[in-house]
Parts: C-alpha cells; structure tokens; sequence
C-alpha cells in the first residue's frame, strides 16, 4: 500500500497522481491527514463505468 501525503510545494504533483489514481484504481492505500488520522481507501470500477469507494477509519494520533 501507497502512502499519499501531500508535501508542501508538492501540492500540484499530488492532485495528479491523486486523479490518475481515481481513474485507474489499482488497489487499496492509505491517505494520512495532517492531524496525523489515517484512512485506508479502496476505489473499484464496475462494467457500467459506476465508480465505487470505500473509505475505512484507521487510527487517530494521540
């Protein structure tokens, strides 16, 4: 699983790779937040080009 953080001065490279990957998913990652949350999300096609996503909570900082 990939990691997506967004690094400053990065930020238009992320949006990019952020949008290939909604349009070609290719399996779960995990996305950080920057209050330290994690989210792990799952994206999937189906044949009639419906768009599925699944966001699952993972942690929280304490």
């Amino acid at each position: 699983m990939k990691k997506l953080l967004v690094p400053k001065g990065q930020e238009q490279e992320w949006i990019e790779e952020h949008l290939e990957r909604h349009r070609n998913p290719q399996g779960p990652f995990d996305l950080e937040r920057p209050n330290g949350t994690f989210f792990l999300i799952n994206e999937y096609k189906i044949s009639d080009c419906t768009q599925i996503v699944i966001i699952n909570y993972v942690s929280a900082k304490k």
